[in-house]
Order: C-alpha cells, then sequence, then structure tokens
C-alpha cells in the first residue's frame, strides 16, 4: 500500500500528458482511457483523483480492477 501511494504521488506530479485521471468508476471512461493510450505511445490511468489532482478514492477498488479487466476483455480484445 505504501508503494503505491509512492507511486501515485509521482504520477501526479508528473507534467505529462500520459496521466489520464478519472474521478469516477465508470468502465466506459476506462475503456476510453485504454483505447487512448493504446493509439499513443504508452501513459497511466489513475481512478478515483480529480482533474485538480485531489485524491477521492475508489470503494472495492480490487473489485472493480477485476470487473473492468473482464469488462475490457470482452469490449477490446
Amino acid at each position: 500500500m505504501v508503494l503505491n501511494n509512492i507511486i501515485i504521488k509521482n504520477l501526479l506530479h508528473q507534467e505529462s500528458n500520459s496521466v489520464i485521471l478519472i474521478p469516477k468508476y465508470s468502465k466506459i471512461a476506462i475503456a476510453e482511457a485504454v483505447v487512448s493510450l493504446l493509439n499513443t505511445m504508452n501513459g497511466d490511468i489513475l481512478v478515483g483523483i480529480t482533474n485538480d489532482k485531489k485524491v477521492v478514492g475508489l470503494a472495492n477498488a480490487e473489485q472493480k480492477a477485476i470487473e473492468n479487466m473482464n469488462f475490457l476483455q470482452e469490449q477490446v480484445v
């Protein structure tokens, strides 16, 4: 958990367009972000963080990660 916090803080301090912030969980928004990053060089997607870089968190993050992985496999692959 501490390592995740360090990684998130580092990503939020980057002055790069390769970080996509998604304030509220949305399968569609995450899928669009994945496709956007696939069409460019690379990048990171942070869910539960507002555009002004405030961490609002995400309830049941592990479960939602699994749901999203399944959704992406069904829709994108």
